[in-house]
């Protein structure tokens, strides 16, 4: 077998040539349209994760705000001192008037020592001053005590089946 090279008028070569270059053309042209598909889907990624960026930043943005906020009206109290005072007077503590073994700040965790101010809320629970003024004030709508729910500025609690026994260590008479 032997190949010719030659420009001879034959049929079968010309077909095979326009066969070939049918192919490249082809090729090209399907190379070509391959390339802008990955180039679009490429920016099309790329306009969707800088949306979501400049979304999470506004997220972010707002939620520092909101903490703001939440934070300067944790410095406001809801309830004015001396509404406080009035209600829950300080009293110093006394483990000889307690009649239950009241030894710990539900709050703090930390034991109550002879001579530390306490107040006594309404529901019979002890706490630290500090502790309870503290609580109050991060309270959002209506205090409540920490163990029973109770507000301690009527004696009203919203759950009643939450309100703990006589014999509950936490209890004060």
């Amino acid at each position: 077998m032997s190949f010719s090279w030659s420009r001879s008028g034959n049929d079968s070569d010309e077909s095979s040539s326009h066969g070939i270059v049918t192919t490249i053309i082809i090729s090209s042209i399907s190379g070509f349209c391959f390339f802008c598909c990955c180039f679009c889907v490429y920016k099309i990624r790329s306009s969707i994760r800088r949306v979501r960026v400049r979304n999470l930043a506004t997220i972010n943005a707002e939620r520092a705000r909101q903490y703001e906020i939440l934070i300067h009206n944790q410095s406001a109290s809801i309830i004015p001192d001396d509404l406080l005072e009035l209600h829950l007077p300080k009293i110093v503590f006394d483990q000889s008037q307690v009649d239950w073994e009241a030894k710990t700040c539900c709050i703090c965790f930390e034991d109550f020592s002879e001579g530390s101010e306490v107040r006594k809320l309404i529901c019979k629970h002890i706490y630290h001053s500090k502790c309870i003024e503290e609580w109050f004030k991060g309270s959002i709508d209506i205090p409540r005590c920490p163990v029973c729910k109770a507000n301690p500025f009527n004696g009203i609690s919203d759950n009643s089946d939450l309100l703990l026994s006589p014999q509950s260590p936490l209890l004060v008479e």
